[in-house]
C-alpha cells in the first residue's frame, strides 16, 4: 500500500512542479472575463432593444390606437400624424386612406339623407296639398248632393204640382163639358 501512496504523491509533486495549475488558473479568468463582457454586451442589447422596441413599436403602435379610437368615435376630421418609416409608421398612409373613405362615404350618406329628407318634405307638401283639395272637392260634392236633392225636391214638387194642375183642368174641363151638356139638355127640354 506504501507504493500506491508513494505515486500519488508523485503525482501531486509534478502537478504541482508544473505550470499546468498556473495556465489553467490563467483560462479560468479568462473565460470569467469573457463571460461577464458577454453578460454586459448582452445587458446592454436588452436594454437597447428594450428602447427600440418601446420607441419603434410600443409607442407608435398606441399613436395609432389613439387615432384608431378618434375614427371609431366618428372624428374623421381628426388628422394623423406620420412619425416614420418604421413598421407602425408605414400604416399611417393606409389608415389616412381608410379616414379619407370613410369620410367620403359618411358625406355622401349625410347628402342622401338631406335629399331624401327635401324628397320627404316634398313629398309631405304635395299630400298636403292633395288631402286639402280632396276635402275641398268632398265639401264641394256635398254642397252638389244637397242642391241635387233640393232640386230633386223642387222637381218632385213641380210634378205634383203639374199633376195636380193637369187634375185640376180636367176636373174643370169635365165639369165644363157637363155644365154644357146640362145646358143642352135644359136648352133642349125647355
Amino acid at each position: 500500500m506504501h507504493a500506491f501512496g508513494d505515486e500519488i504523491k508523485r503525482y501531486t509533486d509534478q502537478v504541482a512542479a508544473s505550470t499546468a495549475i498556473g495556465e489553467a488558473q490563467v483560462h479560468h479568468e479568462n473565460n470569467r472575463n469573457a463571460l461577464i463582457a458577454a453578460l454586459l454586451v448582452g445587458v446592454l442589447a436588452l436594454i437597447f432593444t428594450e428602447y427600440y422596441l418601446k420607441n419603434f413599436l410600443v409607442v407608435p403602435i398606441s399613436v395609432l390606437k389613439s387615432n384608431l379610437a378618434q375614427l371609431t368615435a366618428g372624428r374623421f376630421g381628426y388628422e394623423l400624424t406620420e412619425f416614420g418609416r418604421n413598421c407602425a409608421g408605414r400604416l399611417i398612409p393606409d389608415i389616412k386612406l381608410l379616414q379619407k373613405t370613410l369620410r367620403d362615404t359618411v358625406t355622401a350618406i349625410r347628402q342622401g339623407a338631406s335629399v331624401v329628407q327635401d324628397r320627404t318634405a316634398n313629398i309631405n307638401k304635395g299630400n298636403d296639398s292633395l288631402s286639402l283639395r280632396t276635402e275641398q272637392q268632398a265639401a264641394a260634392l256635398q254642397q252638389t248632393a244637397a242642391s241635387m236633392e233640393q232640386m230633386s225636391a223642387t222637381v218632385k214638387q213641380n210634378t205634383e204640382n203639374v199633376h195636380q194642375a193637369r187634375r185640376l183642368a180636367q176636373e174643370a174641363s169635365d165639369m165644363a163639358k157637363r155644365g154644357g151638356y146640362q145646358q143642352k139638355c135644359d136648352a133642349n127640354h125647355e
